[in-house]
This record gives structure tokens, C-alpha cells and sequence, in this order.
């Protein structure tokens, strides 16, 4: 029975990362029409490109490890994603910019830590291809949140020409199995 229990955590924990990476690609997409400064604009182009990849690596890791996503609700990350497109919302400034960056930045966090563990969890499982999927995608969440720390840190004016746009070193390309 004990398995059995790691096995449902893993998988509603898998799902639930594909239910965020799905909310957040929405919410970036309506982020794009609305900010302000080149560099943000071609990271978020970027950042939504590789967002799409993250989904394939999970249905692919799942796939891998037999198991069927789930459609289960992910509150705190539908409760962040509804936040992100308040945000969006908000006239363009720095204080905008700086709240749409800590909200990505709190997702990306949250993130970072459940890829690791379903990782350990899928290479544990004898796994290591879904493992691998699992950590492209952690190391690309903690190449996003380090970039959008630097963001953070800067006057908008100066945000708004930040350069040059990141590409990811862990960009592992998708393969279907």
C-alpha cells in the first residue's frame, strides 16, 4: 500500500506541474500583448516557446513511466496564474513589471522543487529517460528565475533594454517515445 501512495502522489504531482506549465502559458501570452521593453518582450516570445517544450518533456515522462495525466485542479497555481493576469492588467510601469516578475518567479520556485523530487522519484523507478525530461525542465525553471532576478533588480528603463535574452543551456530537445 505504501507504493501505491507514492505512486498517486507521483502522478497528481505530475499533473498538477502540467496544469501549471499549461496556466502559465496562458497567462505569458497575454503577458506578451502588454509589456513594455524589447528584451522582456523576445524572453517572454522565448519563455513561452520553452514553456511548451516543458509540457511535451511531462507528457512524454509520463508516458515513460505508464502513467495517464490527470485533470485536477492546482489551486495555489490557478490562485498565481489569475494573479499574473490581474497583473497584466495594470498600467505599465515599474511597479507592474516588477510584480508580473515576482509572481513568475514564485511559480518557478514552486516548480523547481517538484521537478527535482519527481525526478529522484522516476530514476528511482528505473526510469532515467523520464528522469532526464524532468530535469531539462528543472534546470530551465532555474535559468528563468535567475534571469528574472536580475530583472527584478533593475529600474525599469534600464529593464526595458536588458540584454541580451537568455537561451537555455539544458534545452533538451523533445523526443517522442
Amino acid at each position: 500500500m505504501h507504493k501505491n501512495i507514492i505512486d498517486e502522489y507521483f502522478i497528481k504531482s505530475l499533473s498538477r506541474l502540467y496544469k501549471a506549465e499549461t496556466l502559465q502559458l496562458d497567462a505569458l501570452a497575454s503577458m506578451q500583448k502588454s509589456t513594455e521593453g524589447i528584451s522582456l518582450i523576445k524572453w517572454l516570445e522565448l519563455y513561452c516557446y520553452e514553456t511548451s517544450l516543458r509540457l511535451e518533456r511531462i507528457r512524454i515522462a509520463a508516458k515513460i513511466c505508464g502513467c495517464e495525466l490527470q485533470d485536477i485542479r492546482c489551486s495555489t497555481m490557478e490562485d498565481l496564474a489569475h494573479s499574473l493576469k490581474a497583473a497584466i492588467g495594470m498600467e505599465q510601469g515599474d511597479y507592474c513589471n516588477k510584480t508580473l516578475i515576482a509572481i513568475l518567479q514564485e511559480i518557478k520556485h514552486r516548480e523547481f522543487e517538484t521537478y527535482e523530487l519527481l525526478a529522484e522519484k522516476s530514476r528511482n523507478s528505473g526510469h532515467p529517460d523520464a528522469a532526464a525530461l524532468l530535469l531539462a525542465n528543472q534546470d530551465e525553471d532555474q535559468d528563468a528565475y535567475n534571469y528574472l532576478s536580475d530583472l527584478a533588480l533593475m529600474p525599469s528603463m534600464v529593464m526595458a533594454n536588458y540584454g541580451p535574452v537568455p537561451t537555455y543551456a539544458s534545452t533538451t530537445p523533445v523526443q517522442s517515445h
